[in-house]
C-alpha cells in the first residue's frame, strides 16, 4: 500500500514541478489575426515574429495596415495598448511601432506575463483619419 502511494506521488512530481516554471507555450487566439478596424477604415493583420505568442518572453509582431479597399497605409501613427480586462491591468510593457514599408510595421516590446485573456489594441492615425482595432488573445 505505501509503495503504491509512493509510486503515485513520484508519477505526479513532474506535473507539480512544471506548474511554477516559466515555460513559453503557444497561444490559442480567440479571433483571427486579421480584421477590419472598428469604423471600417482599415484592415489590420499581425504575425508574431516567433510564429506564436509565448508567455513571459519579450517579442515582436509584424503588423500590416491597409485601407478597406486594399491599399497599403504608409507612415501611419500607431499606438499600442491593451491588457488583461479580467484581471484589471494593462500591458506590462510599452510597445513601440516603426514603419518598415508597403503598409508593414514592426511592433516591438510586447510581453504577456500570465495565461488568460489578453486584449491588444492598435490605434491607427493616417491621412487625417483615425480608427482602432482590438485583437482578443487567449494565452495558455
Amino acid at each position: 500500500m505505501i509503495r503504491g502511494l509512493m509510486l503515485v506521488a513520484l508519477a505526479c512530481l513532474p506535473v507539480v514541478a512544471g506548474c511554477g516554471s516559466n515555460q513559453t507555450l503557444p497561444s490559442t487566439t480567440v479571433q483571427p489575426t486579421s480584421q477590419t478596424s472598428h469604423h471600417g477604415l482599415f484592415i489590420v493583420s499581425y504575425t508574431p515574429d516567433l510564429g506564436h505568442v509565448p508567455l513571459n518572453r519579450m517579442q515582436s509582431w509584424t503588423l500590416h495596415v491597409e485601407t478597406a479597399g486594399g491599399e497599403a497605409i504608409g507612415h501611419a501613427k500607431i499606438t499600442v495598448s491593451g491588457g488583461m480586462p479580467d484581471m484589471g491591468h494593462g500591458l506590462p510593457t510599452a510597445p513601440t511601432t516603426s514603419y518598415l514599408g508597403n503598409g508593414t510595421y514592426s511592433v516591438r516590446g510586447l510581453e504577456f506575463t500570465m495565461p488568460g485573456r489578453w486584449l491588444v489594441t492598435f490605434t491607427i492615425a493616417a491621412a487625417g483619419q483615425s480608427d482602432r482595432t482590438t485583437f482578443n488573445l487567449q494565452l495558455q
